[in-house]
C-alpha cells in the first residue's frame, strides 16, 4: 500500500489535545505528504465575546472565520507545521469535509474523537443524511485518555501478562 500523499487533519482549536496535529506533522514528514489543516466553524470557543455590534452579521461571521484561521495557523506552526494549507469549514461538517477531501484529493483524514463525532452526527443529525467521505477517517486517540488502549499497551510492553494469565494445570 503506498503511503498517503495528501493528509487532512481536523483540529479542535479549543481542546488541549495536540495529538492530531503532531501525528499529522509526523506522517507528513515521514511520507513527504502534503498537509491540510482544517477546523470547524462550530468550534468557536470564547471568540463570540469579541462581538462588535457595529458589524453586520455577515461581517461578524467573516471576522470570526478570520480569527479561527489565525488561531489554526498559530497553533499548528507552534507544533512544527512547516508547509500546509489551512481551511475553516463553515457549513454542515460532513458535507463540507467530503467536498473538500474530494476536491483536494485527500488520501487520509485524521481527527480526534469529538471532531469525528461532529463529522458523523453533523450539526442536526435528524435533518441530514450521512455524507460518505471519499477516503478513510482515522481517529487519533490519546492513550492516556482511553484506559483500554493504555492498559493493552502496558500489557504489550511489560511482564504483566504472566500475572493476568490464569494458572491452568492439567490433571
Amino acid at each position: 500500500m503506498p503511503p498517503p500523499l495528501r493528509l487532512i487533519a481536523l483540529i479542535d482549536l479549543f481542546s488541549q489535545e495536540e495529538k492530531v496535529t503532531s501525528t499529522a506533522i509526523q506522517l507528513a514528514e515521514k511520507h513527504a505528504a502534503k498537509l491540510h489543516f482544517v477546523t470547524l466553524f462550530d468550534h468557536i470557543g470564547n471568540l463570540t465575546a469579541d462581538h462588535d455590534f457595529t458589524r453586520t452579521p455577515k461581517e461578524q461571521f467573516r471576522y470570526l472565520e478570520a480569527k479561527l484561521l489565525e488561531l489554526l495557523i498559530h497553533q499548528t506552526n507552534q507544533l512544527g507545521a512547516k508547509e500546509a494549507v489551512y481551511t475553516v469549514l463553515s457549513g454542515p461538517p460532513s458535507q463540507e469535509l467530503s467536498q473538500l477531501a474530494s476536491k483536494w484529493g485527500a488520501d487520509l483524514i485524521l481527527a480526534n474523537n469529538s471532531i469525528a463525532r461532529t463529522i458523523y452526527n453533523d450539526w442536526m443529525p435528524h435533518a441530514y443524511t450521512a455524507t460518505p467521505l471519499p477516503c478513510k477517517l482515522h481517529i487519533v486517540a490519546d492513550e492516556e485518555k482511553n484506559p483500554w488502549r493504555f492498559f493493552t499497551r502496558l500489557l504489550r510492553e511489560s511482564n504483566l501478562k504472566k500475572f493476568l494469565t490464569p494458572n491452568v494445570h492439567k490433571i
